[in-house]
């Protein structure tokens, strides 16, 4: 009789309580299931979160960076003068005289000793580098050379010194060495209007 009683007190509670142990039941449920499912997948992704976010702040610095440096430039953009684009105009080669700009580098080259090997001349640019009030846009001209003839350090410090100093408007972009035909490849950019 005692356990018939018992039973019907444990019935009694249990349909009492019934939503309370259901909802007990589940929280178990979901709690096991996140602790041995989840946790390293939400712990994967609040890593890749923090990568995520260093990476971000870091692209925010470099294009703050850049922003600034563009302002800059805009500013000094904005002091040249009419003087100033009239004395580009008298520096600046126009489009004719390229031709000119080539033999010119060419005898600067043997006048210093060395042998051209091969001369590349890139397409003339269609894009405009500054562009001042009259239209005259300042276009670049890639130039490739490959030269013969430098056999020491010395030689070649006073070569690239030498090419400062007597070709304006030549800028060097790289400067190696070939070591299978012992030359030397020099990328030029020059500028016209």
């Amino acid at each position: 009789m005692k356990a018939s009683v018992l039973k019907r007190k444990i019935m009694i509670a249990f349909t009492k309580y019934y939503i309370a142990i259901v909802a007990f039941c589940v929280i178990v449920v979901i709690g096991g299931g996140y602790l041995l499912f989840m946790k390293d997948t939400m712990n994967d992704i609040n890593e890749i979160g923090v990568a995520d976010l260093q990476s971000r702040e870091d692209q925010l610095v470099e294009r703050t960076e850049t922003l600034l440096r563009l302002q800059n430039l805009n500013e000094r953009f904005a002091k040249i003068t009419k003087e100033d684009l009239r004395q580009l105009d008298n520096v600046l080669p126009h489009q004719s005289e390229i031709p000119y700009l080539v033999i010119e580098l060419k005898e600067f080259i043997k006048n210093n000793g060395l042998d051209v090997l091969s001369l590349d001349i890139g397409p003339l640019s269609t894009g405009s580098a500054v562009v001042d009030t009259a239209n005259t846009p300042v276009k670049s001209l890639s130039i490739v050379v490959v030269i013969d003839g430098l056999d020491s350090y010395e030689g070649i410090k006073t070569f690239l010194n030498a090419m400062s100093n007597n070709l304006p408007l030549v800028e060097l972009n790289s400067f190696t060495y070939t070591p299978a035909v012992s030359a030397y490849t020099l990328n030029l950019t020059t500028y016209y209007q």
